[in-house]
């Protein structure tokens, strides 16, 4: 169940990117804490990267982390977006 609820969060905010080229202007926009059925958790949290890999590009790091009082500790689903220069 947590990683159909991480998943199904990145997902919206990968859509959500994908749909608003203007994304990067506000990257906290992803930010967020909810509670859901179950006792489940779900926090996004947004983290600026300087100088990532070979082309030292700046990046967002985005955290999709779900808890739960019977998980031993929280899953989490990372991925990291660049705003690619025209």
């Amino acid at each position: 169940q947590a990683v159909a609820l991480a998943q199904n969060k990145m997902e919206e905010i990968v859509a959500l990117k994908e749909d608003d080229w203007t994304w990067y202007q506000d990257p906290t926009q992803f930010e967020a804490n909810e509670s859901l059925s179950d006792n489940y958790q779900r926090a996004v949290t947004v983290s600026t990267v300087s100088n990532w890999g070979a082309a030292s590009v700046d990046a967002w790091e985005v955290t999709v982390s779900i808890t739960h009082p019977q998980l031993t500790s929280s899953y989490d689903l990372t991925v990291r977006f660049t705003k690619y220069d025209d």
